[in-house]
């Protein structure tokens, strides 16, 4: 009976470590006192976001509080949401610390670092199940010429990402959100949350900072 007990109780305390308190939806961003949801309608984020949206560019800015980037699916509903200013995506938000970004997402520091760029990948529990760095491998040809050129240090769109990684493709198809965070000085520098499955179907190539 103790030792069921003892097997109970470590199981309970491994399910705390991988997942956290709860789960927390991060498909939802706030900004300007105002939320934005992927899979939400273009027409509906203009009406609440007024004259602080940029039709032409997708961005929600203003003075006060910076701004966000949109991207629009080819069905005109929201399929990534980013921000470097005054945005909260879950329970994660701009200038946040190590600690605070690892307890949101039910993780230890140890698994983000202190200064990187990583994507989480939620399923449609919002359990986060797996993470990936977003930086580029040296093998990656961007533009499939044979000469690995590529400059930039870390990804921009999911799509890239999905393509140089095609041997976890059921990974991505098993997910329903991707949460881009990175971190520079032990701060949350940027944040980014991206519908997978539009980026799966050819809706967009889900851009991210």
């Amino acid at each position: 009976m103790k030792k069921r007990l003892l097997s109970l109780c470590l199981v309970g305390v491994l399910c705390f470590t991988l997942t956290g308190c709860g789960n927390t939806d991060f498909s939802t961003a706030e900004f300007n006192g105002e939320t934005i949801s992927l899979g939400e309608s273009k027409e509906d984020v203009q009406d609440k976001f007024g004259e602080f949206y940029d039709k032409e560019y997708d961005d929600i800015s203003n003075d006060k509080n910076g701004s966000v980037n949109l991207e629009i699916s080819d069905d005109n509903k929201v399929m990534s949401i980013s921000g470097f200013d005054d945005v909260t995506i879950g329970s994660i938000t701009i200038g946040d610390t190590l600690e605070d970004t690892a307890n949101a997402l039910g993780i230890e520091t140890k698994d983000i670092g202190n200064d990187t760029k990583k994507l989480f990948l939620f399923d449609e529990d919002d359990h986060m199940f797996r993470s990936l760095t977003t930086e580029i491998p040296d093998y990656y040809d961007r533009d499939g010429d044979g000469y690995f050129k590529d400059t930039r240090e870390n990804f921009g769109y999911l799509n890239e990402i999905i393509e140089c990684y095609p041997e976890i493709n059921d990974t991505f198809k098993n997910s329903k959100y991707a949460l881009v965070v990175d971190i520079e000085d032990g701060k949350v520098l940027s944040l980014s949350v991206i519908d997978v499955p539009s980026v799966l179907n050819g809706s967009g190539q889900g851009f991210f900072w």
